[in-house]
């Protein structure tokens, strides 16, 4: 499972190697597709090809992993996201699998790092969602 802030752009990742049969890699290009709803912008789809990737602490070797970039979503909502990816075999199988994403909401007590003092003395802080408050 994946989770994001609804304004946060991620990077989310699926792997069918337990799928896929000794040298038999995925080709083409995947599906990416939100199952319920139209809130999430998905794009830049697409088979590690170029080098393996880490997914939950385990190495996916190239060509069997779907990467894809997620935005937006409404902040405490639950998605899941259907990947399809065909294969090289012959004949061709095509595999199906789901990624969860969580979209939280803002937390409500937030940490304020100091940013500044300004020459009138106010403190000046800043969180990580680029609030500033001013403390006098």
């Amino acid at each position: 499972m994946f989770s994001k802030r609804a304004a946060e752009f991620i990077n989310a990742k699926i792997s069918f190697a337990d799928l896929l049969s000794t040298g038999e890699v995925l080709t083409g290009t995947p599906t990416v597709a939100e199952i319920r709803t139209s809130d999430l912008n998905i794009s830049n789809i697409v088979i590690n090809a170029g080098a393996a990737i880490e997914i939950d602490g385990r190495t996916v070797a190239i060509g069997h992993g779907v990467t894809f970039r997620v935005a937006e979503g409404v902040s405490g909502r639950m998605y899941n996201i259907a990947v399809t990816a065909a294969t090289d075999s012959t004949p061709p199988q095509t595999f199906a699998g789901t990624v969860e994403l969580q979209v939280n909401a803002r937390p409500t007590s937030e940490i304020f790092d100091l940013l500044a003092i300004n020459l009138a003395g106010d403190l000046l802080l800043a969180n990580d969602f680029g609030d500033v408050i001013r403390v006098t």
